[in-house]
């Protein structure tokens, strides 16, 4: 279950990790300006929470600008493959990447606080930054953007966050399969990690650019294969997707008692907006299908 990473103790900590010490494990210069945000992002299974940001000066005059991240895994899975990178971007121009001990949620319990990052020698000395024309992007080479201001409220927020998918009926009944429906999202941040990308094993990647997918989650007696079961989405498009990797089965706290979550991930490019069908068919059984939107 996910933490509340931003209340009191989560300011206390940030003040304490501002004065205290770099994200190089050095003393750090008193910042001159520190901004409480409270801002989520999600990428790559990470709900990624923007606690705070200041700038400071460095001992030569030149300005610097750190932020305070905690990320948890937000499923529907256990582990995520990609670990993101953090840049500051300015009206939608790079500036820098930040560095230090980048957090990344290893489970479900877990958050990784104290993620202090900073990045250091942004411009000549004595120049003026203003955090209110910085942006954080959470990102990997070729993946999708996330992106936070700084100062909440600002324009071109990205933050990827999932979108549910609401379901003309509960159940999907087909041969032996009854399929109670335990969630449906269409998100923009990650998706089945099919191949086993950069950390094999992890069963979430980030989602390459410019790409979307519909999770669907099934609860499930614990042990279903979905073994000839064949799941089928029409996009609002028209266009129909068989699933982008194998049924995926997890166990769950959550949903029946003894089951499990048989999901399905539909990954895609072009438009999001309208409406979904999606299909199930046992070998040799009749369809049974739901929309959703």
């Amino acid at each position: 279950m996910r933490r509340n990473a931003t209340g009191p103790a989560a300011m206390l900590l940030a003040a304490a990790l501002l004065s205290a010490c770099g994200p190089d494990g050095g003393t750090a210069p008193a910042p001159t300006r520190t901004l409480q945000v409270g801002a989520t992002a999600y990428w790559g299974g990470d709900v990624i929470d923007l606690q705070s940001a200041y700038e400071t000066r460095q001992p030569d005059g030149r300005p610097a600008v750190g932020v305070l991240v905690a990320a948890t895994l937000a499923g529907p899975a256990t582990l995520a493959s990609v670990r993101p990178h953090y840049f500051l971007e300015t009206h939608g121009q790079p500036l820098a990447e930040l560095t230090g001990p980048a957090p990344w949620g290893e489970n479900t319990a877990t958050v990784s606080e104290g993620g202090l990052l900073e990045a250091r020698d942004l411009g000549g000395a004595g120049q003026q930054l203003h955090l209110e024309d910085l942006s954080l992007v959470i990102t990997a080479p070729g993946k999708v953007r996330a992106v936070l201001p700084l100062v909440p409220g600002a324009p071109g927020a990205e933050p990827l966050a999932p979108v549910p998918l609401h379901a003309s009926a509960d159940i999907l009944a087909t041969g032996r399969y009854r399929l109670a429906l335990h969630a449906a999202e269409l998100r923009g941040d990650c998706t089945l990690n099919v191949g086993g990308g950069n950390l094999p094993g992890r069963p979430v990647s980030a989602l390459d650019a410019g790409r979307h997918t519909v999770t669907v989650q099934f609860d499930v007696p614990f042990g279903t294969t979905g073994d000839g079961l064949a799941l089928r989405l029409t996009l609002p498009d028209g266009r129909t997707l068989a699933p982008t990797g194998p049924l995926n089965l997890m166990a769950t706290g959550e949903g029946i008692p003894g089951s499990g979550n048989l999901a399905a991930w539909f990954d895609f490019d072009g438009p999001t907006a309208g409406r979904y069908t999606l299909t199930a068919t046992d070998a040799g059984a009749a369809p049974a299908a739901i929309t959703l939107e």
